[in-house]
């Protein structure tokens, strides 16, 4: 086995001094005294892939880091507006509460376009539109045979 050339450094996690390989350190790496170090340097935003941890998801709802936060997800993020909502009540929301974008824009998240709604006043203001719709569509279908039977009647 032959001998590599190692210099002192300071790792960038905790500080403490380790035995860094030259070859290494030209490839970019010895960076950290160990693989614990290296580590706990991926997350947040030491993480190579951090983004200013605000994510946008595929329905278009907007997602922010919130580590210390009760009610976060599984990685810590929470609903934006969810976040602007506790910040005028100043408290937390409940899990059963809901905030309703007034204009349905997921990403629009304005103080004066969001409310505190129950789960079933939540349905009731979305299907309230869709069903209206849809009976628009059957009536006018109704009609539409009305109108060819009494035409054929003729």
């Amino acid at each position: 086995m032959r001998n590599r050339k190692c210099v002192i450094r300071n790792c960038e996690n905790c500080g403490k001094e380790f035995n860094a390989r030259l070859d290494g350190i030209k490839n970019g790496n010895s960076r950290f005294c160990s693989i614990k170090c290296g580590r706990a340097n991926k997350f947040g935003s030491k993480c190579s892939g951090w983004k200013g941890g605000k994510q946008i998801d595929s329905r278009g709802y907007i997602w922010i880091y919130s580590p210390y936060h009760p009610y976060g997800n599984k990685k810590k993020y929470v609903l934006e507006h969810r976040l602007v909502m506790e910040k005028f009540l100043n408290r937390f929301l409940l899990p059963i509460e809901i905030v309703h974008h007034i204009n349905e824009l997921v990403n629009d998240n304005r103080i004066e376009n969001l409310m505190i709604v129950s789960k079933s006043k939540h349905m009731s203001l979305h299907f309230k539109f869709y069903w209206t719709s849809k009976r628009r569509k059957a009536q006018s279908k109704i009609m539409k045979i009305n109108r060819a039977k009494q035409l054929l009647r003729l």
